[in-house]
């Protein structure tokens, strides 16, 4: 990997040298996932706790409060042990776009949280680097870089995993390296910044869950009636929703008795009578308070009267892949339904002639659709204007509703607080796919208030909802600033911009020397002991270590 592509400028400061990662690098070992531990402990056996790749998710803040329980042979443990200073480095995991390559730091902390030795699986390597090298700052390195993707080229695709391929990644992996006191004094600097950061992320990571709870606590209380109590208490006159039931029963005859004038005038059948002909308060058969000016009514009888106005999408092989066209008629699916939102993308269409057969499966503006197979059964929606005319799939139901008796967002809000999904829970069928049946939807119970008491509810949640969008708004640009400033920050140390130099501090390419000295000796030794082991009296001459020369390009 060329300088250059790691931002490494081609004028380092004064006392800093280029170096590669296995330059700096006395000792790497693969990791061991260990035995399952049961509880007994063989001879010969120690407990370990083992850092995977779950670890790594939130490592910072959990060190080694995680990890697997399992048990190794103490031989495999004296190797393996992670000791103070050692950076665990990913090598295989993730998935098709997640890089691999992030590393953890083992340190004091990691160390005294765990209650026993920590190795790494078998997905890492352990590197312990030379002392005359700062395992923190290499470890900040290696961590930039690889969020950077600048490591990508090392690695590879399997089906599942992306694997890195170690030996060209540590002698290739160029670092720029300052001065060991520099390169401590450069740690500090970056512990207290990012410790700030952090703080700053966490606060921030608050926020979504906050703003979760409190949009829930809104919804409970509009469909209690806590949120309008003072607009009830100014407004004492507001007719009650019994009354308008009343009404809207007459409003329903009404409208039914000249169908059927109409039917019998041209000479057709009497129109099949309305199942909810009649709505019915239900108050007795929910023992939960509310305002005296409200009702319990189900699903079906706050729905239209009119043909289709509660269906479900069709049946068998009515409509399936075959039908689908590149243009027409938008089908409605799941994945178009969430949680009180509709989901204007993603649509599958059929043509105009294939809509007409499919008439009692035709959804239109401010139905309510549900979704009542599989993933996401339960969650419901309102057909938004911009979509004049839509076919159900088969695995969504729709109300048409009584705009004389509910207003569509008000159901849509009750149908996000937890007494009707608590409902739904109690219905669902749960086979071989999650089933919602439209029978058991027109069941379902709401608290209803008068009319003009949903107006006065939609707006104050609306209203509320809107202060809450503005505050997600501003969540996203504070975290999207929190999250680039880090690497910003890093890119800085890196580049000798985070701390001053210090001309009294001994030039980097001094400990490069008595790094390669050292490692050259001990390679020395090795080979020496590796003769004496085998009894040979066989001399071979020791090849002296060379330093590795590296070009530095011309960035002007």
């Amino acid at each position: 990997m060329k300088q250059e592509d790691l931002g490494i400028k081609s004028d380092l400061p004064r006392g800093w040298a280029v170096s590669v990662l296995e330059d700096l690098i006395i000792y790497v070992l693969g990791g061991d996932w260990g035995k399952e531990y049961t509880g007994e402990l063989p001879d010969q056996f120690s407990i370990v706790k083992v850092i995977r790749g779950t670890e790594f998710k939130d490592w910072y803040r959990n060190k080694g409060n995680s990890g697997a329980i399992r048990i190794l042979k103490n031989s495999s443990l004296t190797k393996r042990q992670l000791l103070k200073g050692d950076i665990v480095l990913e090598i295989s995991g993730g998935g098709p776009n997640q890089s691999v390559g992030r590393t953890v730091l083992i340190d004091k902390e990691s160390l005294e949280r765990s209650q026993y030795p920590l190795v790494c699986s078998n997905f890492f390597r352990q590197i312990r680097c030379h002392h005359n090298s700062d395992s923190r700052y290499i470890s900040y390195y290696l961590n930039h870089c690889t969020q950077l993707g600048k490591f990508d080229e090392f690695q590879t695709q399997t089906t599942n995993l992306r694997n890195l391929n170690f030996s060209s990644f540590i002698n290739n992996t160029i670092i720029p390296l300052p001065p060991l006191n520099e390169q401590r004094r450069i740690v500090a600097k970056l512990e207290k910044i990012i410790a700030k950061i952090n703080t700053c992320q966490q606060r921030l990571e608050r926020i979504p869950t906050i703003l979760k709870r409190f949009r829930q606590s809104v919804l409970a209380a509009a469909c209690s009636g806590r949120l309008t109590a003072d607009w009830r208490e100014q407004h004492p006159d507001v007719e009650p929703a019994e009354e308008l039931l009343k009404r809207i029963h007459k409003e329903r005859k009404r409208l039914y008795e000249e169908d059927c004038a109409k039917a019998k005038a041209e000479g057709r059948r009497k129109p099949k009578k309305p199942s909810n002909l009649n709505p019915k308060i239900h108050n007795r058969e929910i023992d939960i308070k509310i305002p005296d000016t409200w009702i319990w009514t189900s699903f079906e009888d706050i729905s239209s009267i009119k043909q289709y106005s509660m269906t479900s999408g069709p049946f068998g092989s009515a409509l399936g892949t075959k039908d689908y066209v590149k243009d027409g008629i938008p089908v409605i699916r799941g994945q178009n339904v969430q949680k009180g939102l509709f989901v204007f993308e993603n649509f599958v269409y059929v043509s105009e002639e294939k809509s007409l057969k499919l008439e009692r499966s035709i959804a239109i503006p401010q139905d309510i659709v549900i979704v009542a197979v599989g993933a996401g059964v339960g969650n419901s929606a309102i057909v938004p204007n911009e979509l004049p005319k839509a076919i159900l799939s088969q695995n969504c139901n729709k109300f048409t509703l009584d705009k004389l008796f509910v207003l569509p967002k008000f159901v849509i809000f009750s149908l996000q607080i937890s007494i009707s999904k608590a409902q739904m829970d109690l219905v669902v069928t749960d086979t071989a796919r999650q089933f919602l049946s439209l029978t058991n939807l027109k069941k379902m119970l709401f608290a209803i208030p008068p009319i003009s008491e949903q107006k006065e509810i939609v707006r104050r949640v609306e209203t509320l909802f809107n202060n809450c969008d503005a505050i997600e708004q501003r969540y996203q640009k504070a975290k999207a600033y929190t999250d680039k400033l880090t690497q910003s920050i890093l890119a800085k140390a890196f580049r000798g911009e985070l701390v001053p130099q210090d001309p009294n501090d001994e030039p980097a390419e001094i400990l490069l020397e008595k790094i390669r000295s050292e490692k050259a000796q001990q390679e020395k030794q090795t080979k020496a002991k590796k003769k004496t082991k085998r009894k040979t009296t066989t001399t071979k001459k020791q090849s002296k270590t060379k330093p590795r020369q590296l070009e530095i390009p011309d960035m002007n």
